[in-house]
């Protein structure tokens, strides 16, 4: 959920602040605070559009993926009911997904292994972040069959 899209009860918001020393995703850490709190219901329309420019405080998807794993993991020490860890493993676990994905593509392999064996610590993305982890070393022969011509990752 974006945090501008949000509408929040005082209540729910009540000594809350963003962390200090995050810079980006820091909305994030707020906003799952925030839901621990209480109760949150969501809209499915689009309300809001995100401009993507120069200007971005993070020009790739894997410049913004590190700060949310940051967060993510930021958000451990709270405290969590079952549903919300396992909820949190989830997310964590695809966020080492999606970064060893990201790495793999801009060519930087070991980048790559580090994550996709990071995201393997997660229950749910265990079997797919060995598959990757496992056949990374062969698949820089096979990148430029792989990739279309002219395609760039997601």
């Amino acid at each position: 959920a974006w945090i501008q899209t949000s509408l929040l009860r005082a209540s729910a918001t009540a000594n809350l602040r963003f962390p200090e020393d995050v810079r980006l995703a820091e909305d994030l850490h707020y906003i799952m605070r925030v839901y621990l709190r209480g109760q949150a219901a969501y809209i499915s329309d689009a309300l809001v559009a995100v401009r993507r420019h120069d200007q971005n405080s993070y020009r790739t998807h894997a410049e913004m993926l590190r700060p949310v794993i940051r967060v993510l993991e930021m958000l451990r020490s709270e405290p969590l009911g079952p549903l919300h860890r396992d909820a949190l493993h989830l997310r964590t676990g695809r966020a080492w997904l999606d970064l060893a994905h990201f790495n793999f593509w801009d060519g930087s392999l070991l980048a790559a292994a580090a994550a996709y064996a990071r995201a393997a610590r997660f229950p749910g993305h265990r079997g797919n972040a060995l598959l990757h982890l496992a056949v990374t070393p062969v698949l820089p022969a096979l990148r430029k069959r792989l990739r279309p011509r002219g395609a760039r990752p997601l």
